[in-house]
């Protein structure tokens, strides 16, 4: 064997044994998060499932719009007076914390690691979907991960032809006991 060879087959050996990059950590992550999704929506795998996933967590934007939207605002402090009745109060200059999930290095993380899954396909192998089945489907968006791996943006629809189907836009978010859902957004067709 050539000395070349054998440095080749040094430096490959690891990644051949052990199947871990970075990407593949993040790759399990993932696949466990739609794991998450078919169990608690009770996902019929009967279906079929569009391997290309959809290229934003929303059905109505795209992700640089939408994610501004769950964007943590400061809050405003109340500006409270008094008007003639003294049971009568007008709060001004009020933010409705809705949606404040999410901080701008958050924001600016997912759009730097969505680069990465450009060409991503799903495995089927991993999720059990029948392919053969083309008139009802489910799409998913990939998983959108903060920096702190602690919450994950997901959208999934179903797809039945014509005015059929319907999906939603979830928030994950981890606990000590797995990961607990909160839909954002829901829509019919």
């Amino acid at each position: 064997m050539t000395v070349r060879f054998l440095i080749i087959i040094f430096i490959l050996t690891p990644f051949a044994l052990f199947g871990q990059t970075g990407n593949d950590s993040l790759a399990n992550d993932i696949y466990a998060i739609i794991k998450v999704i078919i169990k608690k929506e009770k996902i019929n795998k009967n279906h079929g499932l569009a391997l290309t996933p959809e290229k934003n967590c929303n059905i109505n934007q795209e992700d640089t719009a939408y994610l501004q939207t769950l964007l943590i605002k400061p809050k405003l402090v109340d500006t409270v007076y008094n008007a003639s009745s003294s049971d009568f109060r007008v709060a001004k200059d009020f933010i409705y914390p809705d949606k404040n999930i999410l901080t701008q290095a958050d924001i600016d993380y997912i759009l730097k690691t969505k680069q990465k899954f450009i060409h991503f396909k799903w495995d089927n192998s991993q999720l059990g979907f029948d392919l053969k089945n083309k008139k009802k489907y489910y799409t998913f968006s990939v998983p959108y991960f903060n920096s702190t791996h602690d919450k994950a943006i997901v959208m999934y629809e179903f797809r039945c032809g014509g005015l059929c189907g319907g999906g939603s836009t979830f928030l994950l978010s981890k606990t000590d006991k797995g990961w607990d859902e909160t839909i954002l957004e829901l829509w019919f067709h």
